[in-house]
């Protein structure tokens, strides 16, 4: 969406608890989600999501906005213009990259946001100590396969 350009979109808005999300179809541009945006699709957040289930929304909707502008195209219409504008500049790997970070110091709210934000797969948040890096293992979730 307009407001999470860049990379890890998705994960800065479950960061920041967004309560809305969506996808964005632009012009390229040379640099990274600056294009002139052609057309937005939103869809809420909930509580409950972490990084797969807003991922598949995430997906199914980009999609939907994929085939409602190819058809257009298709058949010969002008692409429309949206009104709206890029909130930000892209996140920038540095960010994301920095996002996985846990420190000592952080509160446990902070560290939840993060697991939240990052854990998916083999993405996992991670702390440093005296040169050592240890990263967060979530156990297996009910139900799942050995």
């Amino acid at each position: 969406s307009p407001e999470y350009p860049g990379i890890g979109c998705n994960n800065f808005a479950l960061y920041e608890n967004a309560k809305e999300y969506g996808v964005t179809c632009h012009h390229m541009a040379s640099k990274v989600d600056t294009g002139g945006i052609i057309a937005v699709k939103r869809f809420p957040v909930y509580p409950e999501d972490d990084v797969a289930s807003l991922l598949k929304r995430t997906y199914e909707n980009q999609i939907a906005l994929f085939f409602e502008i190819t058809q257009l195209m298709a058949a010969g219409k002008d692409l429309p213009v949206a009104s709206e504008k890029w909130t930000r500049p892209p996140f920038t790997r540095k960010q994301f990259n920095e996002l996985f970070k846990v420190t000592p110091d952080m509160s446990k709210e902070e560290i939840t946001r993060r697991l939240r934000a990052i854990s998916y797969e083999h993405w996992q948040p991670y702390i440093e100590i005296e040169g050592f890096r240890f990263e967060y293992k979530p156990e297996k979730t009910q139900g799942a396969q050995s």
